[in-house]
């Protein structure tokens, strides 16, 4: 039998090597995450990557040529996929001309609320993840030159989304004549205030984070 590229079983043994390889890289970035979480980037060993994942440093290394390039990939999926204004809320672009202050607080709560859920998994006894999340931060703006520009990007976009749904809030009414952009900003400030400071207690509660956010949103509202 003559087989072309486009033949169904050559496909399909395509696509299960596909996922396989998927499947075997989250197994190494979860893993790795949970080892850079609890520890710094310079204690964590190739034998401390070996024990975690139960592979030789050849398989851990065959997808990820260095500790380095491991240790990027970790940023990428962990931190810097994390920010992304989308993703914590689950609001296009365009959401901000329609959704209300309150409601974008209130969906951005949960999205950090979730967020915070999902990485006690890697977080290990006696641990303050939440406080090595932050540490993760710093390593990478030591280890990768164009970190900064890349958090800044994040950043940045976050501040423009929330801005306008703060205009739309001056607008339609909802909050005083307020600069919008300042309003993005205080709010800003206070949740990741809040998160730093409760991230040398062992990490942060997510209803305190949103009564200080309310506090200020009773504040601004007409």
């Amino acid at each position: 039998m003559r087989f072309v590229l486009s033949h169904p079983l050559i496909i399909s043994t395509f696509t299960k090597k596909k996922k396989e390889m998927t499947k075997n890289t989250d197994f190494i970035l979860e893993k790795a995450f949970s080892e850079f979480l609890n520890s710094s980037y310079a204690e964590v060993s190739t034998n401390d990557l070996e024990r975690a994942t139960g592979l030789t440093r050849g398989a851990i290394y065959y997808t990820y040529k260095s500790k380095e390039e491991l240790f990027r990939a970790v940023i990428e999926r962990f931190v810097l996929d994390k920010q992304h204004v989308q993703r914590k809320t689950g609001f296009h672009e365009e959401a901000a001309k329609w959704i209300t202050l309150k409601e974008y607080l209130e969906v951005y709560i949960n999205g950090a609320r979730n967020t915070i859920e999902s990485m006690r998994r890697f977080v290990k006894e006696g641990s303050n993840g939440f406080g090595g999340y932050f540490s993760l931060l710093y390593q990478a703006r030591r280890i990768f030159p164009d970190f900064d520009n890349e958090i800044h990007e994040l950043f940045f976009r976050e501040i423009s989304f929330i801005t306008a749904v703060a205009r739309n809030a001056v607008e339609t009414g909802e909050i005083k004549e307020l600069d919008p952009e300042e309003v993005a900003r205080n709010l800003r400030y206070i949740f990741i205030g809040h998160a730093f400071e409760e991230s040398f207690n062992g990490g942060m509660e997510t209803d305190d984070a949103r009564k200080h956010l309310m506090f200020y949103y009773q504040l601004i509202k007409k």
